[in-house]
């Protein structure tokens, strides 16, 4: 048998409480975005307990949703939103504007915890803080949307301005979903 030829991983630059990828622990959720509409992509990380800056050995019980440029050798975290502990999936979707042509998207980052919610996050790179809460759900089940098991469905049959998704995301009891109908004045444009 042949193996293909892969580069070798090398670690990112140290800093002084670790490397500049040192997020936390348990890092379930990861998933890769276009959340600016610049070239190159930004990282979702979903990080089950938060790194402790003051005290890096030890984690906050704190998890949170960190965004993330990567640019060259550097992570460069851009936005961090604190949720309970156990972020263990990440979904992302976009949806355009109806302005002119040329007027990018909206995006919206979904995130599931441990603990059974989920949480729905509009990103502006304009805004501070660039990271807005838009929905916290109910108790569902444990580990909802583990592994990244979210996904997201256009409604077609939304109402007059409204933009409707349906989120269905897996639990360790059983697949849930429910429908989202998104604030007009993210989607549209301005």
């Amino acid at each position: 048998m042949v193996e293909a030829a892969s580069p070798s991983p090398k670690p990112l630059p140290p800093t002084a409480s670790g490397t500049l990828a040192d997020l936390g622990s348990s890092i379930i959720g990861l998933e890769a975005a276009d959340l600016d509409d610049a070239p190159g992509s930004e990282l979702l990380v979903g990080v089950g307990l938060l790194q402790n800056d003051a005290h890096p050995h030890l984690f906050q019980m704190k998890g949170g949703l960190v965004v993330a440029d990567l640019s060259g050798d550097s992570l460069i975290p851009v936005a961090t939103e604190v949720t309970e502990p156990g972020v263990v999936g990440i979904h992302h979707f976009s949806v355009a504007h109806s302005g002119p042509p040329g007027a990018g998207d909206d995006d919206w980052i979904v995130i599931g915890t441990a603990l059974g919610r989920i949480h729905v996050y509009h990103y502006d790179p304009t805004r501070t803080p660039k990271l807005q809460a838009v929905y916290h759900s109910r108790y569902f089940a444990p580990m909802a949307g583990a592994y990244n098991s979210i996904q997201s469905i256009t409604k077609t049959s939304s109402p007059p301005n409204t933009f409707v998704r349906r989120i269905v995301f897996a639990t360790s009891g059983g697949i849930y979903g429910f429908d989202l109908t998104l604030p007009y004045d993210y989607y549209i444009g301005s």
